[in-house]
């Protein structure tokens, strides 16, 4: 099953927001199956347990690598100062928390340069290992120029 969200970023000076299509949901731990001898409790603390992928978490990931995409922004910015416009990209995430895919879905800059860089840097990302199949996010940035 794969879920889909979206989450707007926006940027001139830095990152303002995130919204969402999809309601939230509590992370909650994955139950043990009856026939495993190890329990929730007794796992290691360095083991990773799988949870539900929430939007939370996912805005959280993605708000930090925004300095990432803003710097290919800044870096395209020096040879053409009017770059400005929105882009939108779509991620998705493999149970493992690594990603599958990334693509530009909208190029509202014109920038080939840019959008390379936007994909190169986000396809890096990690996110954690999830109980769901594959998780698809789509999120639109808006880049302008500091003034």
């Amino acid at each position: 099953m794969r879920l889909f969200f979206t989450l707007l970023m926006t940027s001139s000076v830095g990152l303002f927001g995130c919204a969402t299509t999809q309601p939230a949901t509590d992370a909650a731990p994955v139950q043990a199956d009856k026939t495993e001898t190890q329990s929730t409790s007794q796992i290691a603390s360095n083991e990773v347990v799988p949870r539900e992928l929430t939007q939370e978490t996912i805005g959280a990931i993605v708000r930090s690598h925004f300095e990432e995409l803003q710097t290919c922004y800044e870096t395209t910015l020096a040879g053409d100062n009017t770059l400005a416009g929105m882009v939108e990209l779509e991620l998705t995430i493999a149970k493992d928390g690594t990603i599958e895919e990334g693509r530009l879905l909208k190029d509202g800059l014109g920038s080939a340069e840019l959008n390379l860089c936007l994909v190169k840097k986000m396809v890096d990302w990690k996110f954690p290992a999830h109980t769901d199949e594959a998780v698809t996010i789509q999120f639109p940035f808006a880049f302008s120029p500091k003034r």
